[in-house]
């Protein structure tokens, strides 16, 4: 197996012992396929990788992430939802890789996340029964959906995440956290174009993370902060305008 597969398989089944999760039922091979999710404007897209259990088709609970991360790809995660009988999707926030629309952070998660709670119930696999999680940006994302009242949304396990982002955007009375700005601004950019898989988004951001800041994003990010006026910054991090900076 390849250096990428140990992982998978190590990290799957080091979640499932650390949460003394039930045991794992007889399935077939799971389905993996891209699917566009038509949002209530009636034109803009969100594509997702939806997972299902092998087999026939039945209706089942659905475990959803939305991530401006990547989402084409096999989430070590997603196997163990899939080997107890749970679907599995994991979606491309608004303006993110494959999804139309454009990326403004946090603005439009809620309506979206909505919008695709309200999809997966009409799908013929799901029994209407819905759980959101996530980490940071996607535990956000989590909380959006799971605030948005719909009751087919029955659990909500999102991590390190925030239910109020203004007071990590500002957290100085007012002031914008610059540093936070800068240094998320990158990765993501960073992300999109390199990353075009569910299965390492987490891994792959937190080595990214821990070894550029170490050798040059932290003397890129502290320039970009100088930079005046200060709704340049994003040229001075990624050589181009970002909209939500400006």
């Amino acid at each position: 197996a390849s250096l990428a597969q140990q992982l998978h398989i190590i990290l799957r089944d080091q979640t499932a012992l650390y949460y003394h999760l039930p045991p794992v039922e007889a399935y077939d091979k799971p389905v993996f396929r891209r699917v566009p999710i038509l949002m209530r404007d009636g034109k803009t897209e969100l594509h997702a990788t939806l997972a299902t259990p092998g087999g026939p088709v039945q209706r089942r609970p659905t475990i959803l992430v939305r991530t401006p991360y990547g989402s084409n790809g096999q989430d070590p995660i997603a196997t163990l939802y899939l080997e107890r009988r749970f679907n599995y999707i994991v979606q491309d926030t608004r303006g993110r890789f494959d999804s139309g629309g454009d990326f403004f952070p946090i603005q439009d998660e809620r309506q979206d996340g909505a919008d695709t709670v309200e999809w997966i119930k009409k799908q013929p696999f799901s029994d209407g029964r819905i759980g959101v999680h996530g980490i940071s940006y996607m535990g956000m994302c989590a909380l959006a959906a799971a605030g948005s009242g719909d009751p087919g949304v029955v659990s909500a396990v999102p991590t390190l995440a925030s239910s109020e982002i203004f007071s990590v955007a500002f957290p100085a009375e007012g002031a914008v956290a610059l540093e936070l700005l800068a240094m998320w601004t990158w990765l993501i950019t960073e992300m999109g174009k390199k990353s075009h898989r569910a299965g390492f988004f987490v891994m792959e951001a937190a080595l990214r993370t821990k070894f550029y800041i170490g050798w040059t994003v932290e003397k890129t990010v502290k320039q970009a902060c100088l930079a005046l006026p200060l709704k340049n910054m994003d040229k001075a991090l990624v050589g181009t305008q970002v909209a939500y900076i400006r």
